[in-house]
């Protein structure tokens, strides 16, 4: 009988069917329990409440974790389930003995997995649709939500399914396709996030986060869902863009036209083989050696803070990573004596970290020359730099009223910012203490040929900066980005509050417009004439200012008490409201006073009322009860400077007794009489 040849062959659909069709009505069950029923539940109960409903802003919003799974299980199931015939002896010389080209058989298997994915996509849009022409379903979606959802549901899982059907035919085991096809394509995003971490160890300045914040999400489809959907429930018409799609369109044919070259090439006696093609044995291999080794030195070197320890996990990480690849490769444990590829790898890996740690680009020592700026963000933080827009949601409680950004372009600024800079690389190995940091610098040159250079450093000891942070923190285009009440108008405050930080039920309200006014002036002014102090960035008790300028909104600037506002002091006190204002003699009922070195390290990290209960069984403790005295104390100690020689106990009245307040001294500014104590 002449053998006949079809695009489609109707005994491999029904078999198909019968083997992987559960998978499709799962995925159809799955969506509509995500979407319509879900919907019309929530419908039905605003309804029974007589209120819209404005919950939900895009229909991935609905119930996302569960369309989180179904679009990745679902069509990753697919693949392996209707392609198990390659990972199976007797099916794979079953299926390749029908007279049908590999070419077929491949594009019948492929078609029906996308018909599984689309039929229940369709099936729910002509739900939804319906829902919409008879039930008012405005506020949960539109009908070109429906459609954008649909379109971009079916993108992805078409680009899950292929990069498993592509590496079903590369492995001949499921398990291995399965958690292959996960690893593909999270590999961009991981690797990326693995190798700039890893950087980061050896990197002076080096900030991961920076690169992380705006590229690694787009990387991987996986990231990139979860990162529109959060962003979606601010942001009802945001979608991914046409590029993207396009590029996710292009991947999918790619891993399509490369699975169905390689089926067609693969030997038939590869199946159980984790890696069937010889070619790609050594890619395998050397892959998974190379990311177990940058996890074990991330892994070692983040925790316990050591370059050393980064290199006892990179060997570590190495060892595993390559004698399990091994393993699966040559499916025995009797591994472990083909090291001559270990051997190879190991001194690459040698080779590319000694490059690194020379720096032969110059990275660590880049500061880039002023005629090349445009202009400089200065902060302790990346935070607001990387931030791209602030959030409006109806549950923030604190927004600001204006971006004032810490953005410099005064050249004097600019030349203050790259002195401290150069500083800070001169003092490079003193300031490599990573279990200690007394402050951060983040540093974003923001250069005229459109490019940037972004460090951050921890300073281990701020003291020999000191002079050139006094010069940026003082300058009056430093105090105009950082403090936005210097751009407020007393018409826009509803009311100032002063709350004492510490365990007291007390503080200071300003309502009265006249009042405002007066206190407002005078915070500008102690704002202007104030001037930089280390001791400032440990004064943690300092009570708190909060302007309220839109109660509605609730829209509010916050800033610290400084006992160099003295402006703000006398106002207060002409108002009456200095004494709720903040913390005083007359609220503590004692301090204890012992010396750093006679509190054990392990009590001395602890909670603050553990601390106090060691103090008090030191007998070199000074208790000190003169409410004259205690004022001295709680005005000369500051929040727990990790330098300070003497540490201060504070216990509050009218308060249990572990709310207690812990500070500290230096020798510096001890008063006489706890000097003479421990003289």
């Amino acid at each position: 009988m002449q053998s006949k040849t079809s695009l489609f062959n109707k005994e491999i659909m029904i078999q198909s069917f019968r083997n992987v069709g559960w998978v499709g009505i799962i995925y159809l069950v799955g969506l509509l329990f995500a979407l319509p029923l879900r919907i019309l539940m929530e419908w039905s109960n605003w309804q029974e409440m007589g209120h819209t409903y404005e919950g939900y802003q895009n229909i991935f919003t609905i119930m996302f974790p569960v369309q989180l799974v179904l679009m990745f299980a679902v069509p990753l199931l697919l693949a392996i389930f209707l392609f198990r015939f390659l990972q199976v002896k007797s099916a794979s010389d079953f299926m390749h003995s029908l007279p049908v080209t590999r070419a077929t058989i491949f594009n019948q298997y492929v078609s029906l997995g996308i018909w599984y994915l689309v039929i229940p996509i369709l099936f729910t849009v002509i739900t939804l649709l319906l829902m919409q022409g008879f039930i008012e379903l405005e506020d949960f979606f539109t009908i070109r939500e429906i459609f954008s959802w649909a379109g971009m549901t079916f993108v992805i899982t078409l680009l899950v399914f292929l990069a498993g059907v592509f590496v079903g035919t590369v492995t001949g085991l499921s398990a291995v396709q399965g958690v292959l096809t996960f690893i593909l394509l999270l590999f961009p995003a991981g690797i990326t996030a693995l190798v700039l971490y890893n950087l980061e160890l050896f990197l002076f300045g080096f900030l991961p986060n920076f690169y992380l914040e705006y590229n690694i999400l787009k990387l991987s489809p996986v990231t990139n869902v979860v990162n529109f959907v959060d962003y979606g429930r601010t942001r009802a018409n945001d979608i991914f863009s046409l590029i993207e799609i396009l590029i996710y369109l292009a991947i999918a044919v790619i891993f399509y036209g490369l699975g169905m070259w390689l089926y067609k090439r693969r030997s038939l006696e590869t199946v159980s083989q984790a890696i069937v093609f010889r070619q790609l044995r050594p890619l395998f291999k050397y892959g998974v050696t190379f990311c177990t080794m940058l996890l074990g030195g991330l892994y070692f070197g983040e925790t316990e803070n050591s370059i050393g320890w980064a290199i006892f996990g990179y060997v570590v990480g190495s060892l595993i990573g390559y004698f399990v690849a091994e393993m699966l490769l040559q499916k025995t444990w009797r591994v472990f004596t083909h090291v001559k590829g270990l051997l190879i790898y190991s001194v690459v890996m040698v080779f590319v970290g000694l490059l690194i740690n020379f720096d032969i680009t110059g990275y660590q020592q880049r500061v880039p020359e002023l005629d090349e700026i445009e202009r400089v963000y200065f902060a302790d933080s990346s935070f607001g730099y990387m931030e791209e827009e602030n959030t409006t949601d109806y549950y923030m409680v604190d927004e600001p009223m204006d971006e004032h950004k810490p953005f410099f372009k005064k050249p004097e600024t600019i030349n203050a910012i790259q002195e401290l800079h150069h500083k800070i690389i001169e003092h490079q190995d003193m300031l490599e203490d990573p279990a200690r940091s007394d402050q951060s610098v983040f540093i974003a040159y923001e250069l005229k040929n459109g490019g940037k250079v972004v460090r951050q450093y921890q300073l281990s000891d701020v003291k020999p900066f000191e002079d050139d942070l006094k010069q940026i923190y003082d300058s009056k285009e430093f105090k105009e980005a950082e403090y936005e009440v210097l751009h407020v108008v007393p018409d826009e405050i509803d009311q100032i509050t002063i709350s004492p930080s510490g365990p007291v039920d007390k503080r200071a309200v300003i309502a009265d417009p006249k009042e405002i006014t007066d206190a407002l002036e005078a915070l500008r002014e102690d704002i202007k004439n104030d001037t930089y102090s280390l001791s400032d960035k440990y004064d943690e008790n300092l009570s708190e200012i909060t302007i309220l300028l839109d109660d509605e909104r609730r829209l509010r600037i916050h800033m610290k008490f400084k006992p160099s506002y003295t402006e703000f002091e006398s106002v207060l006190k002409d108002q009456g409201k200095l004494e709720e204002s903040r913390i005083s003699a007359k609220d503590i009922d004692y301090a204890v006073i012992v010396k750093r070195e006679d509190i054990d390290d392990g009590i001395r990290n602890g909670p603050p009322h553990r601390i106090m209960e060691s103090m008090l069984k030191n007998e070199n403790a000074l208790k000190v009860t003169s409410e004259e005295q205690i004022q001295r104390v709680w005005e000369s100690s500051t929040y727990r400077n990790p330098r300070d020689e003497y540490l201060v106990g504070l216990q509050f009245k009218n308060q249990k007794f572990y709310e207690v307040e812990v500070r500290s001294f230096n020798s510096e500014d001890l008063p006489d009489f706890v000097k003479q104590h421990f003289k």
